[in-house]
């Protein structure tokens, strides 16, 4: 059960959701235009200007020269859901970017990851007594990127799959979350690659898994996987298909393409006992 924030900038998107416990088209990149669901973005934050930027009210986002002009930046805050307040000492790793190694937040919850080289970045996030989380994210040039995490410990995980019959966490698989947006009524996911219990779909704006759906059933609704990755890899893939009011689906954030094309295909990373994250909208 997580709460997240996302922004960008270079564009101007401000983007937040309440994430996790409490026709043939392919499922690509969307880019980074959220339409009617992107919120008007805040002033605390300031648009990059290639290599100088400004976050937070005028911290520079880039305080440490770049080796190299193609570089993106990500930073965010790590708090708890309940009480609102920073969790000091999490650790934020880019796990497939060896020469960033991790970072650890700060009194006020912060972190930043600086000049990281463009493409896809696997962020992790750690923190005692709760359940990790990773993130799929693709580093674009001159953006800063905002990730904040609102962490819920991780018996809220297992009362809120009770409903599903599964336990979890079990040791051996993770905990997939695709958020909806858009006309995502009707839309059906299903596991391309991997093995696994679900799809779980829920109601109430995500506040309870109903058992009994087999769809999608409005958008601010999300789906569920409790899923392994094939032995030796550690990467699942996932099949959206569009419901009778859109004519395709894509993810936003949290995913990557499949390596062969498929249509309404995409690759989410995960690791043993953490949530990876996916962001989905229909249109």
């Amino acid at each position: 059960m997580t709460s997240i924030t996302h922004v960008a900038r270079a564009t101007t998107l401000a983007f937040a959701a309440l994430v996790g416990c409490g026709a043939s088209t392919p499922l690509d990149d969307a880019g980074e235009d959220l339409g009617a669901d992107a919120p008007e973005p805040t002033d605390a934050f300031a648009t990059i200007d290639d290599a100088a930027a400004t976050i937070d009210g005028g911290r520079d986002a880039f305080a440490t020269p770049c080796a190299s002009p193609e570089f993106g930046a990500i930073w965010g805050r790590i708090y708890d859901q309940r009480s609102r307040g920073p969790i000091e000492a999490a650790t934020v790793c880019v796990a497939n970017r060896p020469d960033l190694g991790c970072t650890a937040t700060n009194d006020v919850g912060e972190y930043t990851f600086q000049c990281v080289a463009v493409g896809d970045a696997e962020v992790t996030f750690a923190a005692s007594g709760y359940p990790a989380q990773r993130w799929a994210w693709s580093a674009r040039q001159g953006t800063t990127e905002e990730l904040s995490l609102g962490l819920l410990e991780r018996a809220d995980d297992t009362a809120f799959l009770a409903p599903t019959g599964e336990t979890y966490p079990d040791g051996a698989r993770s905990l997939v979350h695709l958020y909806f947006l858009g006309s995502a009524d009707g839309a059906v996911v299903t596991l391309r690659r991997g093995t696994g219990a679900g799809p779980f779909y829920t109601r109430y704006e995500g506040g309870t898994l109903d058992p009994t759906l087999t769809s999608v059933s409005s958008a601010s609704e999300n789906a569920y996987f409790l899923a392994r990755a094939p032995v030796g890899e550690r990467e699942i893939e996932i099949t959206v298909t569009p419901g009778p009011s859109a004519t395709r689906c894509a993810q936003l954030y949290g995913g990557w393409a499949p390596t062969d094309g498929a249509p309404n295909g995409v690759r989410v990373p995960l690791d043993e006992g953490e949530t990876s994250i996916l962001f989905v909208r229909c249109e």
